[in-house]
């Protein structure tokens, strides 16, 4: 888990769904954490439209016959940011902005990604502010070491 807890977030509980924009340099909500009620219409159009992407291992059949190490980073990183597309915080971004409605709060960075994706700080605290719930520590362990200079 890359998502450090600074504080309660007991004043969200009383919204329907909740998330963050990312500290990324671009309009992005991210899928880090998300806190929602069950049976949130967010969280079930991001089921109902996971089971409607394609497959986001499409490159790995491939890699295996690459030798170029540098054509292999670049298929790799492009691959990367494919799944985020497809998965990640593009898809989460423009699912949540097609179902926004009252019960639905996108928080500022600052209160759960105040450090940017690509910071190196020994101590990601050190961006926090007296609005930082929790902090996002960008570890991308989802992602292969191959890839990880990718925005996520």
């Amino acid at each position: 888990m890359d998502f450090e807890p600074l504080r309660p977030i007991d004043q969200l509980l009383s919204v329907g769904c909740f998330a963050g924009f990312s500290n990324v340099g671009h309009v992005e909500i991210n899928n880090g954490l998300i806190g929602a009620v069950p049976g949130h219409p967010i969280l079930l159009a991001c089921l109902r439209d996971l089971n409607r992407a394609p497959p986001t291992d499409l490159l790995g059949p491939v890699l295996a016959f690459v030798d170029d190490p540098s054509l292999k980073r670049a298929l790799a990183a492009h691959d990367a940011a494919a799944t985020i597309q497809r998965t990640g915080p593009g898809f989460f971004t423009r699912l949540f902005c097609r179902h926004l409605g009252p019960d639905a709060l996108c928080l500022p960075p600052t209160v759960f990604y105040p450090a940017p994706n690509h910071a190196d700080a020994p101590d990601l605290r050190d961006f926090a502010s007296p609005a930082t719930l929790a902090i996002h520590h960008w570890a991308r362990s989802w992602q292969s070491s191959s890839s990880s200079s990718s925005s996520s």
